[in-house]
């Protein structure tokens, strides 16, 4: 008798009959054959479960000769493994997203980073199903007992469109922050143009989300929770020249 532990597995008879196990065969006393095993053996193409060859019970390689006298039974042994599925729409997540058997009781690790600095989105955590549990860490550690999906969960990041129109204001243009980040906002009182003929006189702010509506200096200091707006608000100086060349009079 020729057989794999589990229900279903095949064996390969010299190397060209491949039979389902358990199957018996009658063999020429004191005839040599080989017998062998697939190394994984996958119960379907899609499947999320497969047996991984451990060893035959005449201590065998997972192909070998044998050379029956009796009755016998070889028996080839395997380890069960399940399918991790890991899914992240953003980030670097390792192990990289993809299908990954792991063997039944064993640990499976892994990590994301927590800023996806091109996506402009954090890591939340992850959810899955099977094994794994769940978290709000950006690490995971799971024992493995049936087949089971890990997804990195991701939030936006929260957004800071500064304008103006004068000077290089702290932060500039667009910005991303994690919720409750305190930021400190700040312009120069005074800014020129390149040729030195306009001063623009910074007056205050106004602004959407979680910056105060409106203020009166050239700072500003506020925690975000909710994407924001800062419009720096300017009165424009333009320069006017007294010309005497004479240095007659005193011009007013």
């Amino acid at each position: 008798i020729i057989r794999t532990d589990f229900d279903g597995g095949v064996v390969i008879i010299d190397g060209r009959d491949t039979v389902s196990s358990p199957d018996t065969v009658l063999w020429m006393n004191n005839s040599e054959h080989t017998i062998a095993v697939p190394e994984f053996y996958y119960p379907t193409t899609d499947s999320l479960t497969r047996y991984h060859f451990d060893s035959w019970s005449d201590d065998g390689e997972i192909s070998h000769s044998v050379i029956v006298n009796a009755d016998t039974t070889f028996t080839a042994s395997h380890t069960i493994q399940y399918a991790l599925v890991i899914a992240s729409p953003y980030g670097s997540p390792n192990p990289l997203v993809g299908k990954y058997f792991i063997t039944d009781g064993d640990t499976a690790d892994g990590y994301v980073n927590y800023i996806d600095d091109v996506a402009h989105y954090y890591c939340s955590g992850y959810s899955g199903t099977g094994s794994v549990s769940g978290g709000s860490d950006t690490t995971f550690s799971e024992i493995i007992t049936e087949p089971s999906t890990l997804t990195w969960n991701w939030t936006p990041l929260l957004s800071l469109i500064v304008n103006s129109a004068y000077d290089n204001p702290t932060p500039a243009e667009t910005t991303y922050y994690l919720p409750n980040t305190e930021i400190t906002a700040r312009v120069d009182t005074l800014a020129y143009n390149a040729e030195s003929t306009i001063r623009a006189h910074n007056t205050g702010w106004t602004a959407t989300g979680s910056i105060p509506e409106s203020g009166d200096s050239n700072s500003v200091t506020f925690e975000i929770t909710e994407n924001s707006i800062l419009n720096w608000s300017w009165t424009i100086e333009l320069r006017f020249v007294v010309s005497n060349p004479g240095g007659y009079d005193r011009p007013i």
